[in-house]
């Protein structure tokens, strides 16, 4: 009775854990305003058999907005969707992603900020006074910086690094580190599960399709 009675509290601390993890099972909406000004709206979905998936949509701010106004190319929303794993570890909790699929319209995202890149090459050139001959490797080097600045990090809502988790009631609050140093914390609600196929591709191959 004494082995069993001493057994017992290290069984909880074996098993509360797993009915933690539990409460993040499920998926979860919530939005937010990111640095450059655009509204984020993200539906996160925690399998019980480890995998996660994100739904993003981000409606472009008035800064990029005012960017690309001279191109004349609509640009309004993009539309993100990534499939990977997440690990819990207490409170904490990392996620992995290999590939977002990122569209504008039915469009891949990199296509149509390729163009976007050029028009603004052609805009720039002609201001420079760059000539027709110096125009194609300026126009490569306009584009290759212009598309250097895009990562995959930058679209995983605040999920590129380790962060912190906690569930009260049907809401999930996830902290992570700031760029400054400092921490911040997004709510997301409960909701209802709803599958979303999304069709498999490369960040690497459409960035490599679009340098080309």
């Amino acid at each position: 009775m004494r082995r069993i009675l001493f057994t017992l509290p290290i069984l909880c601390l074996l098993v509360l854990p797993l009915h933690a993890e539990e409460a993040l099972h499920g998926s979860w909406e919530g939005g937010f305003v990111d640095e450059e000004g655009n509204d984020v709206t993200v539906r996160l979905t925690f399998e019980p058999d480890g995998v996660f998936r994100m739904a993003q949509e981000v409606t472009l701010g008035e800064e990029f907005q005012s960017v690309i106004a001279t191109t004349e190319i609509p640009v309004e929303a993009i539309t993100i969707d990534g499939t990977g794993t997440y690990e819990v570890e207490g409170d904490k909790l990392r996620v992995d992603i290999p590939e977002l699929v990122m569209l504008i319209g039915d469009r891949p995202f990199l296509d149509v900020l390729t163009e976007v890149a050029k028009a603004l090459a052609a805009f720039a050139a002609g201001f420079a006074g760059i000539s027709a001959a110096d125009y194609p490797a300026f126009e490569a080097n306009f584009v290759q910086e212009f598309l250097g600045e895009v990562e995959q990090q930058d679209f995983l809502a605040g999920f590129s690094d380790e962060v912190t988790w906690s569930v009260d009631g049907d809401t999930l609050s996830i902290t992570a580190a700031t760029e400054d140093g400092g921490e911040e914390t997004i709510q997301y609600q409960r909701a209802a599960d709803a599958g979303t196929a999304v069709s498999e591709t490369s960040w690497g191959a459409l960035k490599a399709g679009s340098l080309r």
